[in-house]
């Protein structure tokens, strides 16, 4: 396939390739960086192309591929919650903060030590407002999966802020 054919085919799918990272992703750099891939992926196998039936199938399947891929790689990164609890309880002892800008910040803190499927039930229901039954269509889980999931992080959030302020 050459580049004039390549780019009739696949770069006017860009926007929908972009939507979809986006929605797993939940991050525009992160989905940039997806679609980036694709287009790096497919232009090496540019010579099997030819053969394709459907080009943007194609692409949608790998995106959403890649972003599996990156998300499961963030979910394998260690956290350590031992560094993290330090950290807060410094914010805490701190002067000048005041008592709702030290919450907010200790909430910030407990969301970004959510593995990155429970973060992102939890930013689509809490900054999307998302419904559950839309939550449970974006991720491919049962509307009974995701409350379960909302109101154990729900707990674990609860739990570990009172930790916090003892």
């Amino acid at each position: 396939m050459e580049a004039a054919e390549f780019k009739e085919k696949f770069i006017p799918c860009k926007n929908r390739y972009y939507s979809i990272a986006y929605r797993m992703l939940l991050s525009g750099e992160d989905a940039a960086d997806a679609v980036q891939d694709l287009y790096l992926k497919l232009w090496g196998m540019r010579d099997k192309l030819d053969k394709v039936a459907s080009p943007e199938a194609l692409g949608v399947t790998m995106v959403r591929n890649l972003c599996i891929d990156k998300l499961r790689k963030k979910q394998k990164q260690p956290q350590n919650m031992a560094e993290d609890l330090m950290a807060m309880r410094q914010i805490v002892a701190q002067e000048g903060t005041n008592d709702s800008e030290l919450k907010l910040q200790m909430i910030e803190a407990e969301i970004e030590k959510m593995p990155e499927g429970q973060k992102r039930i939890f930013y689509l229901r809490y900054h999307r407002d998302c419904s559950v039954k839309e939550i449970s269509e974006i991720t491919g889980l049962s509307s009974v999966n995701v409350r379960v999931i909302l109101n154990r992080l729900k707990n674990n959030l609860k739990k570990e802020l009172v930790n916090i302020a003892v």
